[in-house]
């Protein structure tokens, strides 16, 4: 029974599972899911609000969680047993330009992330200033490393897909 329910991940080599909530003040749950029935072992503030997705570190160490609502992409860090242990970091990409489109470009809206297999760079959509930024993993969080990519104004970039060398996206508002 959580508020808002918005994506869902699997721990990489645990059964544990991550829920973030779309809410007003969103939170990280883990759930154990060894078990018939699910037992929720922690949660923890996502450090911004509205999440709408959450991606695990291949090591199992760390969660990364874009909120569609204030725009922030947050790192979280994650014990031994996979529950989540304390909030990292959390940026938020104020200084890009806003898309054209004032009813859903209003202010920076991140809303997906991926960890790049060929860089180990995470890269998380923004369609609220058209952008993929890059950040770069490390024990205490993500560091802000800069746009990975600026798409056309008013594209709305809402998920992407790493392949060998090549990201495509998806875009939201530009279809």
């Amino acid at each position: 029974p959580l508020p808002a329910p918005s994506f869902l991940a699997m721990h990489p080599t645990l059964a544990v599972l991550y829920a973030v909530t779309e809410t007003e003040t969103s939170e990280l749950v883990a759930f154990d899911v060894s078990d018939d029935v699910p037992s929720e072992i922690g949660r923890i503030g996502s450090g911004g609000s509205f999440a709408c997705h959450v991606a695990i570190a291949a090591d199992g160490t760390q969660a990364y969680v874009a909120h569609y609502g204030t725009g922030e992409v947050s790192s979280i860090g994650l014990d031994g047993d996979g529950a989540p242990a304390s909030l990292l970091s959390a940026h938020v990409d104020a200084e890009s330009a806003l898309g054209p489109r004032a009813d859903r470009q209003d202010g920076p809206h991140a809303h997906f992330t991926a960890i790049d297999p060929v860089t180990g760079v995470l890269l998380a959509c923004d369609l609220g200033t058209d952008t993929v930024r890059r950040y770069l993993p490390g024990p205490d969080g993500l560091e802000f490393d800069g746009i990975a990519v600026t798409l056309p104004a008013g594209s709305g970039p809402r998920h992407l897909v790493c392949a060998g060398d090549l990201i495509y996206v998806a875009c939201e508002l530009s279809n």
